[in-house]
């Protein structure tokens, strides 16, 4: 839903940012790889003896959600910047 609002604002004024989906793909990843670690090759512990408990998650719920949503605002910041300042066209940003 953040992301539609943001998309919402570029496109009503008259702008295509395809920036936005590069930006929510990292956070996505960043949350991922919060809730098991494990997939990225970091062995914190032992991965057997959770492997049959789907509920398991390495971070708190809140903090998944967190995160991933401070590091979505910086890069979107970082995006927006290099927009409005460094005259880059917003089709061209990862």
């Amino acid at each position: 839903m953040v992301l539609a609002v943001g998309m919402t604002l570029v496109i009503a004024t008259g702008g295509v940012d395809l920036s936005v989906g590069a930006v929510i793909a990292i956070s996505s990843s960043v949350a991922c790889i919060m809730i098991n670690p494990t997939i990225v090759g970091l062995n914190l512990a032992d991965p057997r003896q959770f492997i049959n408990d789907p509920q398991y998650s390495w971070m708190p719920l809140w903090l998944v959600f967190i995160i991933p949503l401070v590091v979505a605002t910086l890069f979107g910041l970082w995006n927006g910047t290099l927009v409005a300042y460094g005259r880059i066209q917003p089709m061209v940003l990862p």
